[in-house]
């Protein structure tokens, strides 16, 4: 099985340079599959852009074809921080093992690390007193 995690990246900004680095990023070859893995949609009353891709349970290791391609396409995306935001959310397995990362003029939050306790008991048969 090994080690999994899961993943959430966001890219996003005003229209004009998102679709300039969209436009850009599918002329490479390098990305094709990035495309085909993640949800491109307007925001801000159409004024925004944001690319949003989640991967859960995945091996996230450095070494993968996949990893690499994806750690390459946010470096690009992070090299254009004076127009474009980018966050990238991993939980590992182990409760400690959490990244947050994030870049660019205008960072709003929309990706975050959340561990909850939860309960899940079977349903009392009658009530007892005191």
């Amino acid at each position: 099985m090994g080690y999994r995690s899961n993943v959430a990246i966001a890219i996003y900004g005003l229209e004009a340079p998102m679709v300039a680095f969209i436009a850009a990023s599918r002329l490479k070859e390098d990305f094709t599959e990035v495309f085909k893995e993640c949800e491109i949609y307007p925001y801000k009353g159409g004024t925004h852009l944001m690319l949003l891709a989640q991967f859960n349970g995945v091996k996230w290791y450095d070494g993968y074809e996949d990893v690499d391609r994806w750690t390459k396409f946010v470096s690009l995306a992070t090299e254009q921080d004076e127009f474009i935001n980018t966050e990238f959310v991993r939980i590992g397995e182990e409760n400690d093992d959490n990244e947050h990362d994030y870049s660019g003029p205008d960072v709003e939050w929309h990706l975050g690390i959340s561990r909850e306790v939860y309960t899940d008991l079977p349903q009392k048969d009658k009530e007892l007193t005191a």
